[in-house]
């Protein structure tokens, strides 16, 4: 994993944690397919 991959790990695990929080749904993205970013990792 890349470091900007984990930095974008991150924030989703933040961002779950605040909304879990503040009393707000938040999707786990454990469970989702595919990637998260629309058209998959960039190319070198």
């Amino acid at each position: 994993m890349t470091m900007a991959a984990e930095s974008v790990e991150a924030v989703s695990v933040c961002a779950e944690v605040i909304a879990l929080r503040t009393g707000k749904q938040a999707p786990s993205r454990r469970y989702r397919d595919g990637p998260i970013h629309a058209g998959g990792p960039p190319t070198a």
